[in-house]
């Protein structure tokens, strides 16, 4: 099984068929991909009748890992930026007016003990759907 490389970080593209890598414009199977999704797993998607598409498929996921804000808007590049752990702590200073002590005490020990070892060090722009439902 040979498989194709795009630009570093973007994944790759293959067929599990016994044909050379020259005949696979004309080889029946289905392209495979594979990728690291935003969280670090690799993830492997099937059922592309065509390099374009599987490469299509690519560059979608590499830009949406990559993340939107590419913009302009200068405080949302600023927090993409920002480690989670950061970002958090400036949260929770800033809504501090509002929230009961034991409110506040409550988000602390959740964000130390549950999600900060988990996401802490993450950028702010790296999150995607898929990492927060994982």
């Amino acid at each position: 099984m040979a498989s194709k490389t795009l630009t570093r970080g973007m994944g790759t593209f293959f067929k599990e068929c016994e044909h050379p890598q020259g005949r696979w414009s004309k080889c029946p199977h289905p392209y495979k991909i594979r990728y690291r999704d935003a969280t670090g797993r690799q993830r492997e998607e099937a059922g592309y009748a065509t390099q374009d598409k599987a490469t299509t498929r690519l560059t979608e996921v590499y830009q949406a890992k990559k993340g939107p804000l590419k913009n302009g808007n200068t405080e949302a590049q600023e927090i993409a930026e920002m480690r989670f752990e950061d970002f958090s702590a400036r949260y929770i200073s800033n809504r501090k007016r509002g929230l009961e002590s034991n409110t506040i005490a409550q988000y602390e020990g959740s964000l130390k003990a549950q999600i900060n070892p988990r996401f802490g060090s993450r950028r702010v722009g790296t999150f995607a759907p898929g990492v927060i439902e994982d």
